[in-house]
């Protein structure tokens, strides 16, 4: 006895198997994000918003994002660093001070779909100058970028529940002064 599937339209169609019990099927990929972005309004970019210079002495603070909504996870797609030298970057988790979070200087959120009104559910800060610090959180990765811009994949592995956080700092490696920015592209889910 086999598995016979028949149209439920009324049509009388049924599904068309190769030779090797194949079913041909007619289909597309997207990523979660773009899907996310289509159907619920809900993917994002959070970014300084501007350039920032910092010097050679320190680890500067740059962006912070926090997510505050009670009912989805945040899933990061990619971040995205840019400088116009060599700088080391160092993303921390769950970071509870610094002048990054208690100078909430707003950091730029954009909802990537255009058509939606929806808006983030979440802190989002930026530094407004060098020498912002960071402080209460524990590092989750690092990277160096050349000059020009460096882009982590997470493909909405890196997750923030509730509350969590990530800042995202910069050093540079040999300049005095340079240029810096930064993204997070991400997007929300309600996850089981």
């Amino acid at each position: 006895m086999g598995f016979q599937q028949q149209d439920a339209t009324g049509f009388g169609y049924g599904a068309k198997v190769d030779k090797n019990n194949r079913a041909v099927i007619f289909a597309y990929t997207r990523c979660d994000c773009a899907d996310n972005a289509i159907r619920l309004g809900q993917a994002y970019d959070f970014a300084t918003g501007a350039f920032i210079a910092p010097t050679t002495t320190a680890e500067h603070a740059i962006l912070y994002l926090k997510n505050t909504s009670a009912t989805r996870a945040l899933l990061i797609e990619t971040i995205r660093t840019c400088g116009s030298a060599a700088q080391q970057w160092i993303a921390y988790k769950n970071d509870t001070g610094g002048t990054i979070v208690s100078d909430a200087n707003a950091g730029v959120e954009e909802n990537l779909n255009f058509r939606s009104t929806n808006v983030a559910e979440a802190d989002v800060f930026a530094a407004s100058a060098a020498g912002k610090t960071r402080s209460g959180g524990s590092w989750l990765t690092q990277w160096m970028n050349g000059v020009g811009h460096s882009e982590l994949a997470f493909h909405g592995g890196l997750i923030l529940g509730t509350n969590d956080s990530i800042t995202l700092t910069v050093q540079n490696v040999a300049s005095a002064t340079t240029l810096a920015c930064a993204r997070i592209h991400a997007y929300y889910e309600v996850l089981a």
